[in-house]
């Protein structure tokens, strides 16, 4: 019997840990989206129910990087309007962890600073798949931005690397 509760317990503790670390991909659209939505949805579904839908910004207080955990990816919509303070954004997006970055729908246009933030060397803003034009400019204060294809340009504001 006590074998038993031991491998149930066990079994318990193991799909504990492996739901812990699951992968979570974030949506944000600044045209249709709302950051009091969960984000895991690209879309609104019908009938709207409120909860169900991307996220409206990127890096405010409720937005995608807020919501989000180490590793997760976070997939940034093209709607033709920047993400910057006029759709919500603050002045700086600051990355506090490692995330994917992905646009989809065309080249994204980030208005606002786009900061690696201090903190840890662990913190790094990866993007691998869609563009993103960096027109606020980009800070690396402390960890790393990977860009291996090329995906993103910087063409306004500066490079500031701390």
């Amino acid at each position: 019997m006590k074998l038993n509760k031991l491998f149930l317990m066990l079994t318990f503790l193991v799909l504990l840990g492996t739901t812990a670390f699951a992968q979570v991909t974030w949506y944000v659209n600044n045209q249709i989206g709302n950051d009091g939505r969960n984000g895991l949805s690209a879309t609104i579904p019908t009938p709207d129910d409120g909860v169900t839908g991307p996220k409206k910004t990127i890096g405010g207080p409720q937005g995608a990087i807020a919501s989000s955990n180490p590793g997760d990816v976070i997939v940034v919509v093209y709607t033709g309007t920047d993400y910057g303070t006029l759709t919500g954004e603050p002045a700086t997006i600051t990355v506090d962890k490692q995330l994917t970055f992905q646009s989809t729908g065309g080249t994204v246009g980030i208005s606002s600073i786009f900061e690696v933030a201090t903190g840890a060397l662990a913190n790094k803003a990866i993007f691998n798949s869609g563009a993103f034009n960096l027109k606020g400019g980009l800070t690396l204060t402390s960890g790393t931005l990977d860009n291996p294809s090329g995906l993103v340009t910087v063409s306004g504001g500066t490079v500031t690397v701390a």
